[in-house]
């Protein structure tokens, strides 16, 4: 059973170490454009509306994007449940930003999940934001603050498939 679980682990770091590489290798590519990614963290509050309505597990957020348009990005987020199940899954899908060049840049995001850990399931995840460039506040064009509201849902192949309400998706990121 130890062995198994650091044979899952390693394998989460090498994925882990690809993406971050892909990451800082992808602004070779942005010449043009305002940004070429981010590297954020964020923290999650789900409301289980079915199959019973409860408060779901707080889960903590590591998020990239790769920009390959002035106003697209291609979004990954590494979850972390921090409490309860301790879910540990994937998302990846597209982010498209309405305004360009602005202190605050409202977006859409929707994603395809794959849950790692405790189980393989599928499902997908939608999402209203907002970014705030804290340049005014702190100097630095590079510090973003975000947040996020949406739905997502679970396809469990145990039991029943959760949906849940977004309350909030919090984080602050890194755009270079």
């Amino acid at each position: 059973m130890r062995s198994h679980n650091l044979s899952n682990i390693n394998k989460r770091v090498q994925l882990l170490s690809v993406i971050l590489l892909f990451v800082i290798l992808s602004t070779t590519h942005s010449l043009a454009l305002d940004r070429a990614a981010y590297v954020g963290n964020s923290f999650l509050v789900p409301l289980q509306i079915d199959p019973e309505k409860e408060v779901g597990d707080r889960v903590f957020g590591i998020d990239l994007g790769y920009f390959f348009e002035e106003n697209w990005a291609l979004a990954l987020s590494w979850d972390f449940g921090i409490e309860g199940v301790k879910r540990v899954g994937l998302g990846i899908g597209p982010q498209l930003f309405l305004f360009k060049d602005a202190t605050i840049m409202p977006y859409l995001v929707g994603k395809f999940l794959y849950e790692l850990d405790p189980q393989n399931d599928i499902g997908w995840r939608f999402n209203i934001g907002g970014e705030w460039n804290l340049v005014r506040v702190t100097n630095l064009d590079n510090l973003r603050f975000y947040i996020e509201i949406g739905a997502s849902q679970l396809f469990s192949q145990t039991g029943p498939n959760p949906f849940m309400i977004e309350l909030f998706r919090i984080g602050m990121s890194w755009n270079f």
